[in-house]
């Protein structure tokens, strides 16, 4: 895990949304998109497991790359931590202290990801609070690949995304990816992590 240098802003603020997620469009240059495909296809590559570190492809189907904080990815890192602060601070107001490595994730033919959450507690008394994907892929070179928010539990909102589009949502909220039936869809994921909700 990354931790910030100092916390993160957290104080009240009136510009606070009602929605559960915040869709940043275009919110990534081809600059920083270039970057992080280029660092993301320099890794080694793993197929996407599901919990008890196993492959279960009626879940989860997807290759990934973990991108670790280092002198080669901290132009990434110092982007998504930046989006973060400004999301936080306009939206959540969360506690929060670090971030998970970075997983840059492809979606092959028949690539998906069915409902789940990415709540992840911790025994060292932190959790993963919010999640952040940074789409990476032009809606033209993929066809289905929808990406699905359900934070009550039904009647999912679905996106499709530019490419340079941001979505941050908190981690307990229900979401999937829609199979792909042409193309690869490629993203970048982030989990901020925090406290325990108490």
């Amino acid at each position: 895990m990354h931790t910030f240098k100092s916390p993160l802003s957290t104080k009240y603020n009136e510009k606070y949304f009602s929605e559960s997620h915040y869709l940043w469009k275009k919110c990534a240059d081809d600059n920083i998109i270039q970057k992080i495909i280029d660092v993301g296809e320099s890794l080694s590559t793993m197929q996407a497991q599901v919990g008890g570190a196993k492959v279960h492809e009626q879940t989860r189907i997807s290759t990934l790359s973990w991108i670790h904080h280092n002198e080669q990815s901290k132009e990434i890192y110092d982007f998504v931590i930046d989006k973060i602060d400004r999301v936080n601070y306009y939206h959540y107001g969360m506690k929060l202290y670090g971030i998970e490595a970075l997983q840059y994730t492809r979606y092959p033919l028949g690539g998906h990801y069915k409902f789940h959450n990415d709540i992840t507690v911790r025994k060292e008394d932190y959790m993963r609070k919010m999640s952040i994907v940074v789409a990476l892929s032009s809606p033209d070179e993929y066809e289905g690949g929808e990406f699905l928010l359900s934070p009550h539990g039904e009647n999912a909102k679905s996106f499709r995304f530019d490419k340079g589009d941001v979505i941050a949502f908190p981690s307990y909220v229900p979401h999937k990816v829609t199979p792909i039936t042409s193309g690869n869809r490629i993203t970048l994921v982030a989990w901020a992590v925090g406290p325990k909700f108490v």
